[in-house]
């Protein structure tokens, strides 16, 4: 039972931790991660992606994504794909909140629901997705799944997702049975650390914060 085995390794909070990176799970390798060996990578729409990322899930004990390290995918039974899914995610959140500071919105280091919603919205726009397929039928950006966005930000009129870009159930979050079967078949043909390092970040997967980032006329808190 999944759910059984993350209660058992889950590690007890220490006061000693900073309030939003508290919760820890004990491996069977003996090394604490932020999420359990039973883990399954979140293939959600691209706004509640970013709830995710800025406020975690309190009630099932994860922290927000945002500072998460690609060694929190490390281990024998993690997801293979688990670190090269967090390099994506991060370059797509990382995007959506640049734009977002640069629009007057802050970016705290601990947010509400709301909070991360509306910043969302104001920033998704500069992943440069365009709002109608080729065919003409709209996209919704916002339940697209962050995947589907991360293929087709900046691709002006090229599509994505199910290869029809109609903005079917394929390019959003309706297909994530889809996404993880496919990513399920992978992990049993063994696909090679080659393969998984194809995929080259654009944002370091191991910076936790943008405070390095330079924002003209915009400043993100962290």
């Amino acid at each position: 039972d999944p759910e059984e085995k993350a209660r058992q390794e889950f590690v007890e909070i220490s006061p000693d931790d900073p309030p939003h990176d508290n919760m820890w799970y004990e491996h069977d390798d003996g090394v604490k991660r932020r999420v359990p060996s039973t883990y399954k990578f979140p293939m959600l729409g691209l706004e509640d992606m970013y709830v995710l990322w800025h406020c975690g899930q309190e009630e099932a004990k994860i922290a927000p994504m945002k500072i998460f390290q690609s060694s929190d995918f490390q281990g024998p039974t993690m997801v293979r794909r688990g670190k090269t899914n967090l390099s994506e995610v991060r370059t797509v959140m990382t995007l959506i909140d640049l734009a977002a500071a640069k629009k007057g919105m802050k970016i705290k280091p601990i947010m509400t629901d709301s909070e991360a919603r509306e910043c969302c919205r104001e920033g998704y726009t500069a992943l440069n997705i365009p709002v109608n397929s080729k065919e003409g039928k709209s996209r919704d950006v916002l339940k697209m799944k962050w995947s589907s966005a991360s293929r087709l930000k900046n691709k002006g009129g090229d599509d994505g997702g199910d290869g029809d870009g109609d903005g079917d159930a394929d390019d959003t979050a309706e297909g994530d049975a889809d996404d993880t079967a496919e990513a399920e078949a992978k992990n049993a043909g063994g696909e090679s650390d080659a393969q998984e390092a194809e995929a080259e970040p654009e944002v370091d997967p191991e910076d936790d914060t943008l405070a390095d980032l330079e924002l003209p006329e915009a400043e993100i808190d962290v």
